[in-house]
């Protein structure tokens, strides 16, 4: 009898343990498929969010090198999905050398929509003097775009929020001016690690990513991407790989078809080799631009 009581009053016990006292409990937050906790609308504590620059930038003064340097970059968010709107990176080097683009997303892709560059000799020691000051966008002369944006930022209905990136590619042919000078400038070395801050917006288009090399089978395209070479004895010509169309026996004398009328298809072969020096010393050949879709050659003197 007393072994019969002390087994019942286990089991009560254990009932009571698994059921739970019976009073209120907190729910446990649901969890979408995707991993992101769907009743939470701001992230915890103070939003924080950092990236690394990766690589370099080409000028037509001297590569600029932002690797291991200091960046920004801040976004737009839009609320019912979290897609990236818009985005802003900014490199410095030693507090100098700054150099801002921003990017809008529009229907058929990012686009380059602001930039500036703010060169002084913390550009690096092979950044020559004269290519110190204040640079803006010439937008109309310039294309740019990105690869890897985040499909979304972490905490949408935040006011703001990060945004885990884990290879951003900026890419694109840029052109700067200050005044009258200019500055080539070519973004696609340029690669960011990290998480982008992310800032709500009301409006904007979330873009895809630039899809490099589309339709072209080598050299570069036209935000500077290269998309390779040519095999054996074809060239290189407007992003296709052909034939050369290069006649080497051209020897200059284009006498014996300046009188015949209509085109003459010939008279290109006999176009003499031209040589210059460029501005930084080196000779340069006409012929040496045999194949190339376009030149354009800009000679100067002062006296």
């Amino acid at each position: 009898m007393k072994m019969r009581m002390f087994l019942c009053g286990f089991f009560v016990c254990a009932f009571v343990a698994c059921g739970g006292s019976g009073g209120d409990e907190t729910p446990t937050p649901t969890v979408d498929a995707g991993g992101t906790d769907t009743q939470v609308s701001q992230p915890p504590g103070p939003v924080s969010c950092s990236v690394k620059p990766y690589g370099a930038v080409g000028t037509s003064a001297a590569d600029i090198i932002y690797q291991n340097n200091t960046a920004t970059a801040e976004a737009t968010h839009l609320e019912e999905n979290g897609g990236v709107t818009s985005l802003s990176v900014t490199l410095s080097i030693n507090g100098g050398c700054t150099l801002t683009v921003g990017f809008s997303g529009t229907m058929s892709g990012w686009e380059l929509s602001s930039g500036s560059l703010d060169a002084d000799a913390n550009c690096g020691a092979y950044w020559p003097a004269e290519g110190n000051g204040s640079y803006t966008l010439d937008k109309g002369n310039s294309l740019g775009s990105l690869i890897g944006v985040p499909s979304s930022v972490e905490y949408p209905a935040a006011d703001e929020s990060c945004a885990a990136v884990e290879e951003l590619k900026l890419v694109g042919n840029a052109r700067f001016m200050s005044g009258v000078d200019m500055l080539e400038v070519n973004l696609s070395g340029i690669t960011l690690k990290g998480s982008i801050l992310s800032k709500k917006g009301t409006d904007g288009v979330a873009s895809p990513d630039y899809t490099p090399c589309e339709n072209v089978a080598c050299g570069e395209d036209t935000y500077g991407a290269y998309c390779g070479g040519c095999e054996g004895e074809l060239v290189c010509a407007a992003g296709v790989c052909q034939e050369s169309q290069c006649l080497p026996e051209g020897d200059g004398n284009a006498i014996d078809f300046a009188n015949k009328p209509g085109k003459c298809p010939q008279c290109g072969n006999h176009i003499g080799d031209v040589a210059w020096t460029d501005k930084n010393g080196e000779q340069v050949n006409l012929h040496d631009f045999c194949d190339a879709p376009a030149v354009w050659i800009i000679k100067t003197a002062g006296w």
